[in-house]
């Protein structure tokens, strides 16, 4: 019942004590910071019932979402038959539920003749079924049958940590046109060294639409609901609504859709209403922090075109599909201080080794976020 969203942050952790800093100066120029706040602690009693939402559910309901975040599924819930986790909350935790954490997801591939990327079939049961297509290895199974393994011919390998999914409610409702306007921008504000990329993706639950991706590690999701679909199926093997079919049926016992209590909702409606990961104010305020957040002015925020696009008037919450995406009563998302957070640099491109997104020929490294959350 739970949704495990990995993805690693290989280029600028070294900056991250001072981002936060830079961020906040920032946000100061305009509008109102974001609900802010570590307060979704993990219990093992009553989970969810001491966490505070940021207002778009009552704090009850969204205590109930985190419990559903936070249960353990078995296999006569549909566990399997490949797997990463049992719970959304395996990997995010790190310091409270939606998190991050130190789980890793393994991809891998090989290039074909041409260079293009190509995912490979993986072959379980003592060789007698291929799960086709496949650049995701899951680490575990429910049965010996089902394990699979990595086959020597993919040499291009790499691990995703997972990320925290706090605040994510607030991303989810940026309208697509600040997106591509900030893309648009960067070459003209960065020399012609910077241009990022949008990419146009499905909406799971909007058949027929499509919207700018900004979640999972190569932007390949719009909405949380999409997100916590395609999670569930691929790091849980629970299929849904949204998502079917299981990767294999090597041991599988149950029938498809396994989701029957939608809890993929559930996901979704936690993600909204978590507030946004806040400031540490004490380390904000020391010496190192202050120079550090010099240096990311003159030396990366300005060079690299990362520093925020704001709007002249506050968004919209309603977007291409209005009913999907909602902000809490009262309130307007300003961007989040849009800083390039959901586009990808073209740099590097020819001596980039990691698994490739939409187009699946392109190798592109993906910027961590440095993103601040204000709303209007």
């Amino acid at each position: 019942m739970k949704t495990c969203k990995r993805f690693t942050a290989p280029l600028l952790v070294a900056a991250l004590v001072i981002l936060p800093a830079a961020v906040t100066q920032l946000l100061s120029q305009q509008g109102n910071e974001a609900p802010a706040g570590f307060d979704t602690p993990t219990l093992s009693a009553n989970p969810g019932s001491q966490s505070k939402g940021n207002g778009l559910v009552d704090d009850a309901t969204f205590g109930a979402t985190q419990a559903v975040f936070e249960e353990e599924d078995g296999v006569d819930k549909g566990l399997g038959p490949i797997y990463n986790a049992r719970s959304c909350v395996e990997c995010h935790q790190n310091p409270v539920t939606g998190g991050g954490s130190q789980i890793a997801e393994f991809r891998l591939g090989h290039r074909d003749r041409n260079g293009n990327f190509v995912s490979p079939s993986i072959a379980i049961n003592r060789g007698q079924t291929v799960v086709p297509n496949r650049s995701l290895l899951n680490d575990r199974a429910i049965c010996a049958e089902a394990q699979e393994r990595a086959p020597g011919s993919e040499n291009i390998r790499t691990f995703r940590m997972s990320l925290n999914v706090l605040g994510d409610g607030f991303v989810e409702a940026i309208d697509d046109n600040t997106l591509k306007n900030i893309a648009a921008a960067q070459p003209g504000q960065s020399g012609g060294r910077i241009k990022g990329e949008f990419i146009l993706v499905p909406i799971a639950e909007a058949a027929g639409t499509t919207r700018v991706g900004r979640f999972g590690w190569k932007d390949q999701q719009a909405s949380l609901l999409s997100f916590a679909g395609d999670a569930y199926v691929n790091e849980q093997g629970i299929t849904s609504r949204l998502n079917p079919t299981d990767s294999t049926a090597v041991c599988k016992t149950t029938t498809d859709p396994e989701d029957v209590d939608n809890d993929i909702d559930q996901f979704a409606t936690f993600m909204r209403t978590t507030k946004a990961p806040p400031i540490d104010a004490p380390l904000l305020a020391t010496p190192d922090a202050q120079a550090g957040q010099q240096i990311f002015f003159k030396s990366v925020a300005r060079s690299a075109t990362l520093l925020p696009s704001r709007l002249s008037r506050p968004e919209r919450c309603s977007m291409e599909a209005p009913s999907l995406f909602r902000m809490p009563s009262g309130t307007r998302p300003s961007i989040p201080s849009a800083i390039s957070c959901f586009t990808t640099s073209g740099r590097a491109m020819e001596s980039c080794r990691t698994v490739p997104r939409i187009p699946p020929t392109k190798c592109e490294p993906r910027l961590f976020g440095v993103c601040g959350l204000a709303i209007a």
